[in-house]
């Protein structure tokens, strides 16, 4: 299974193989100072404004019954994969037994260094609207804006932080539609139900006079 055919939650705080992609010869030189393995171990994370990223913990190899095996440890250095360099790469998680234990110490900085904010973290836990995410920027939301005399319309969004039930966050493209609100501008909104299933909606009251 592909990166890009995986859930943010399954790699979100998870320790995972992912195999080589067209850097990985140089990657490799970085880490080892010779070309080994055929993949790397990773620790998956969310930063809030590339979206979700990828600390290398190890060069790994995937041997010929499917043992997944670590040939080197990436102990000195902070690198790092985004998600459109690896979405083509070769997802596998790790047998539970393995010992990943050498590598906590790595994982607790990467998430003392990239936790947004206590909210939105709590957001991301919140697997009710995971289908409203979008998967390589998890922070970013599909939600519908609504208002009077206008049809409902779907922009992105990027939570920024939850307050009082309603979650507060930035417009990341411009309406269709004269809303009042514009891309880059703030915008709150809340869950919502459509035919049975939760979506996010931004209910937009006092839309002001379009002044051409």
């Amino acid at each position: 299974m592909k990166i890009q055919e995986t859930h943010f939650r399954d790699m979100y705080h998870k320790i995972f193989y992912i195999s080589a992609n067209a850097n990985y010869d140089l990657l490799a030189e970085k880490i080892n100072g010779e070309t080994v393995g055929d993949g790397t171990i990773v620790y998956g994370y969310v930063d809030h404004q590339m979206g979700m990223c990828y600390e290398i913990l190890a060069l790994a190899e995937k041997t010929e019954d499917g043992t997944i095996r670590i040939v080197a440890y990436n102990d000195a250095q902070t690198l790092k994969s985004q998600y459109e360099t690896v979405m083509n790469c070769e997802y596998e998680a790790l047998p539970e037994d393995m010992d990943l234990s050498m590598f906590k110490a790595k994982t607790r900085m990467v998430d003392r260094l990239f936790r947004y904010n206590e909210s939105i973290e709590a957001l991301r836990d919140i697997d009710m609207i995971d289908h409203c995410r979008n998967e390589e920027f998890p922070d970013d939301m599909l939600v519908y804006l609504v208002g009077e005399d206008r049809m409902p319309e779907t922009c992105w969004v990027r939570s920024e932080k939850v307050e009082e039930g309603m979650v507060h966050g930035i417009l990341l493209n411009e309406p269709k539609q004269y809303f009042g609100v514009h891309e880059k501008g703030e915008i709150t909104f809340c869950t919502g139900n459509l035919d049975g299933k939760y979506i996010l909606v931004a209910e937009i009251e006092n839309i002001p006079m379009l002044i051409l």
